[in-house]
Protein backbone atom coordinates (compact mmCIF):
# COMPACT_ATOMS: atom_id res chain seq x y z
CA UNK A 1 0.00 0.00 0.00
CA UNK A 2 1.31 3.35 -0.89
CA UNK A 3 1.81 6.23 0.90
CA UNK A 4 -1.13 8.12 -0.60
CA UNK A 5 -3.04 5.46 0.09
CA UNK A 6 -2.32 4.86 3.64
CA UNK A 7 -3.09 8.49 4.31
CA UNK A 8 -6.03 8.44 2.43
CA UNK A 9 -7.18 4.90 4.51
CA UNK A 10 -6.16 6.81 8.18
CA UNK A 11 -8.06 10.10 6.84
CA UNK A 12 -11.22 8.08 6.32
CA UNK A 13 -11.21 7.00 9.86
CA UNK A 14 -10.69 10.71 11.00
CA UNK A 15 -13.15 11.83 8.90
CA UNK A 16 -15.87 9.85 10.24
CA UNK A 17 -15.19 11.33 13.86
CA UNK A 18 -15.62 14.55 12.25
CA UNK A 19 -12.30 15.84 13.10
CA UNK A 20 -10.36 16.70 10.40
CA UNK A 21 -6.30 17.24 10.63
CA UNK A 22 -4.43 20.20 8.87
CA UNK A 23 -2.24 17.91 6.60
CA UNK A 24 -4.97 15.96 5.21
CA UNK A 25 -6.37 19.28 3.18
CA UNK A 26 -3.06 19.31 1.71
CA UNK A 27 -3.04 15.43 1.00
CA UNK A 28 -6.24 15.81 -0.53
CA UNK A 29 -5.58 18.61 -2.80
CA UNK A 30 -2.89 17.49 -3.93
CA UNK A 31 -4.48 14.14 -4.91
CA UNK A 32 -4.44 13.47 -8.51
CA UNK A 33 -8.44 13.55 -8.31
CA UNK A 34 -8.78 16.81 -9.68
CA UNK A 35 -6.12 16.35 -12.44
CA UNK A 36 -7.16 16.23 -15.85
CA UNK A 37 -11.01 15.84 -14.83
CA UNK A 38 -13.87 17.81 -15.99
CA UNK A 39 -15.41 19.21 -12.69
CA UNK A 40 -18.97 20.36 -12.85
CA UNK A 41 -19.19 23.82 -12.53
CA UNK A 42 -21.77 23.86 -9.72
CA UNK A 43 -18.84 22.30 -7.13
CA UNK A 44 -16.91 25.63 -8.35
CA UNK A 45 -16.89 28.65 -5.79
CA UNK A 46 -14.80 31.62 -6.19
CA UNK A 47 -14.73 33.88 -3.25
CA UNK A 48 -13.29 37.79 -3.36
CA UNK A 49 -12.35 38.67 0.14
CA UNK A 50 -12.04 43.06 0.10
CA UNK A 51 -13.36 46.34 1.10
CA UNK A 52 -13.67 49.69 0.42
CA UNK A 53 -10.87 50.77 1.79
CA UNK A 54 -8.62 48.93 -0.40
CA UNK A 55 -8.62 50.84 -4.18
CA UNK A 56 -7.48 47.15 -6.26
CA UNK A 57 -10.77 45.75 -4.58
CA UNK A 58 -12.82 48.72 -5.38
CA UNK A 59 -11.54 48.77 -9.17
CA UNK A 60 -12.02 45.11 -8.81
CA UNK A 61 -15.44 44.94 -8.19
CA UNK A 62 -16.03 47.77 -10.74
CA UNK A 63 -14.52 46.63 -13.42
CA UNK A 64 -13.39 43.09 -13.35
CA UNK A 65 -16.50 41.70 -11.70
CA UNK A 66 -19.08 43.09 -14.31
CA UNK A 67 -16.96 41.34 -17.48
CA UNK A 68 -16.78 38.13 -15.00
CA UNK A 69 -20.59 38.11 -14.52
CA UNK A 70 -21.21 38.47 -18.46
CA UNK A 71 -19.21 35.35 -18.43
CA UNK A 72 -20.82 31.96 -19.66
CA UNK A 73 -18.07 29.98 -16.95
CA UNK A 74 -18.62 32.09 -14.60
CA UNK A 75 -22.32 32.39 -14.83
CA UNK A 76 -22.57 28.78 -13.56
CA UNK A 77 -20.34 28.70 -10.71
CA UNK A 78 -21.26 29.82 -6.74
CA UNK A 79 -19.47 33.57 -6.35
CA UNK A 80 -19.37 34.67 -2.98
CA UNK A 81 -18.20 38.33 -1.81
CA UNK A 82 -16.48 39.07 1.41
CA UNK A 83 -16.77 42.43 3.23
CA UNK A 84 -13.10 42.55 4.95
CA UNK A 85 -10.42 45.48 5.00
CA UNK A 86 -7.38 45.78 4.75
CA UNK A 87 -5.70 45.26 7.99
CA UNK A 88 -7.62 42.67 9.14
CA UNK A 89 -7.86 38.19 7.95
CA UNK A 90 -10.51 36.48 7.05
CA UNK A 91 -13.42 37.95 8.68
CA UNK A 92 -15.36 36.25 11.55
CA UNK A 93 -17.49 33.07 10.66
CA UNK A 94 -20.36 35.55 11.82
CA UNK A 95 -19.53 38.32 9.36
CA UNK A 96 -19.35 35.66 6.32
CA UNK A 97 -21.99 35.08 3.95
CA UNK A 98 -24.36 32.91 5.09
CA UNK A 99 -23.39 29.99 2.59
CA UNK A 100 -19.43 30.26 2.71
CA UNK A 101 -19.64 30.28 6.95
CA UNK A 102 -18.92 26.51 7.17
CA UNK A 103 -15.50 27.33 5.22
CA UNK A 104 -14.26 29.62 8.05
CA UNK A 105 -11.78 27.02 9.48
CA UNK A 106 -10.32 26.15 5.82
CA UNK A 107 -9.83 29.75 4.71
CA UNK A 108 -8.24 30.47 7.97
CA UNK A 109 -5.94 27.55 7.43
CA UNK A 110 -5.35 28.55 3.74
CA UNK A 111 -4.59 32.20 4.28
CA UNK A 112 -1.93 31.64 6.40
CA UNK A 113 -3.68 34.63 8.75
CA UNK A 114 -2.90 37.36 6.85
CA UNK A 115 -4.29 40.44 6.84
CA UNK A 116 -4.45 42.13 3.52
CA UNK A 117 -6.91 42.82 0.67
CA UNK A 118 -7.66 41.34 -1.30
CA UNK A 119 -7.81 37.79 -0.60
CA UNK A 120 -9.26 35.65 -4.02
CA UNK A 121 -9.96 31.97 -3.82
CA UNK A 122 -11.32 28.77 -5.82
CA UNK A 123 -12.87 26.08 -4.20
CA UNK A 124 -13.91 22.63 -5.09
CA UNK A 125 -16.49 20.42 -3.58
CA UNK A 126 -15.64 22.69 -0.45
CA UNK A 127 -12.30 22.33 -0.41
CA UNK A 128 -9.34 24.94 -1.16
CA UNK A 129 -8.24 24.65 -4.48
CA UNK A 130 -6.64 27.80 -4.88
CA UNK A 131 -5.61 30.63 -2.48
CA UNK A 132 -4.26 34.11 -4.18
CA UNK A 133 -3.69 37.61 -2.81
CA UNK A 134 -4.53 40.70 -5.34
CA UNK A 135 -6.93 41.21 -7.94
CA UNK A 136 -6.79 38.58 -10.61
CA UNK A 137 -8.00 40.52 -14.07
CA UNK A 138 -11.57 38.46 -15.61
CA UNK A 139 -9.98 36.71 -17.88
CA UNK A 140 -7.06 35.31 -15.42
CA UNK A 141 -10.29 33.91 -13.55
CA UNK A 142 -11.82 32.69 -16.16
CA UNK A 143 -9.14 30.75 -17.74
CA UNK A 144 -8.96 29.53 -14.25
CA UNK A 145 -12.37 28.29 -13.95
CA UNK A 146 -12.62 27.34 -17.64
CA UNK A 147 -9.46 24.49 -16.60
CA UNK A 148 -11.37 23.04 -13.99
CA UNK A 149 -14.82 22.90 -15.75
CA UNK A 150 -12.88 21.32 -18.97
CA UNK A 151 -10.43 19.52 -17.49
CA UNK A 152 -7.67 21.07 -19.03
CA UNK A 153 -4.17 22.23 -17.36
CA UNK A 154 -4.57 24.66 -14.89
CA UNK A 155 -2.85 27.46 -16.16
CA UNK A 156 -1.18 28.86 -13.08
CA UNK A 157 0.52 27.85 -10.19
CA UNK A 158 -2.07 26.96 -7.16
CA UNK A 159 -1.41 27.48 -3.48
CA UNK A 160 -3.39 25.59 -0.94
CA UNK A 161 -1.60 27.18 2.13
CA UNK A 162 -0.46 30.79 2.44
CA UNK A 163 2.71 30.92 4.30
CA UNK A 164 1.93 32.62 7.88
CA UNK A 165 4.92 34.97 6.85
CA UNK A 166 5.34 38.63 5.70
CA UNK A 167 6.34 37.95 2.35
CA UNK A 168 2.88 36.15 1.57
CA UNK A 169 4.91 33.21 -0.27
CA UNK A 170 3.13 29.63 -0.58
CA UNK A 171 3.54 27.06 2.31
CA UNK A 172 1.55 23.87 0.29
CA UNK A 173 1.34 24.15 -3.54
CA UNK A 174 0.52 20.66 -5.26
CA UNK A 175 2.72 19.79 -8.05
CA UNK A 176 1.37 20.52 -10.95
Amino acid sequence: MGLFDRLFAASACTCMRATVPLFLTAVLACSPAFAGKRISPERIRFIQMGGDDCPPCRTWRAVELPRLQWSPAFGSIWFSYVVKRINSPVPPQAYLPYDIQHLKAKLDYASGGHASSPHQVIVVDDEVFDYWFGAAGAEEIEARIAALVNGTKYPYRRCIKRAALKDKSCEISPAR
